[in-house]
């Protein structure tokens, strides 16, 4: 698995995927996201302070389930989404 250059943490092959998927095609309303710019946090906890007051939350959530959204942080969920209970 890669590794992020400033702190060696793991990062998962999906994510990087998504990302770039992000990164090269985004729909308009994901220039609203109150994510933008925390691409590189890789931190659950922040990202999803930021989920909890963005105006496009439900559309993220949409878009992530739409597109078989592996891993990551969409909606306010965090993905793989546990589907256990």
């Amino acid at each position: 698995m890669p590794r992020l250059p400033h702190n060696d943490s793991v990062v998962d092959e999906a994510y990087i995927d998504v990302l770039h998927t992000f990164l090269s095609h985004t729909p308009g309303w994901m220039d609203e996201a109150a994510c933008i710019g925390m691409e590189k946090t890789f931190n659950d906890k922040d990202i999803l302070k930021a989920c909890s007051v963005c105006p496009v939350k439900e559309e993220c959530l949409d878009y992530a389930i739409k597109n078989n959204v592996s891993t990551g942080v969409f909606g306010g969920k965090v993905f793989p989404l546990d589907t256990s209970s």
